[in-house]
């Protein structure tokens, strides 16, 4: 999650590549070392899309529901890119649907914590 630190060990690291207490002295070798990841971003998740139903020439307003959606740089509607979105909080984007064959379509929202698919959430017909 955002902010949280991982530590991954390295066991055999020659501390004198890396230096283990950031002293490189070649003698602590094959002693391991540990290197540290921070601040990483979860990806989106969609649990809602309002309305749920639109008209296959687009153009339909629609509210996501979700977390994660600071940041997003795209939404699509069954792979077709939104003809326009606004990120309004973490939780909750506003979109305007594409042109799209009538039918049930996923809809996905990427940031940079990845791309995240809300299954058959928006009908077009």
């Amino acid at each position: 999650m955002l902010g949280d630190t991982v530590v991954v060990g390295a066991l055999s690291e020659d501390s004198s590549t890396t230096g283990v207490n950031s002293t490189p002295d070649n003698s602590a070798t094959d002693s391991g070392a540990a290197y540290i990841y921070t601040g990483f971003e979860p990806a989106p998740s969609i649990t809602n899309v309002s309305p749920p139903t639109g008209s296959i020439t687009g153009g339909t307003s629609v509210t996501l529901s979700g977390t994660n959606f600071t940041g997003a740089t795209s939404v699509t509607f069954g792979g077709t890119p939104a003809l326009s979105f606004s990120v309004n909080s973490a939780t909750s984007i506003t979109a305007t649907t594409p042109a799209h064959a009538a039918g049930v379509v996923n809809v996905s929202v990427t940031t940079p914590g990845g791309i995240g698919t809300g299954l058959n959430l928006f009908s077009y017909g």
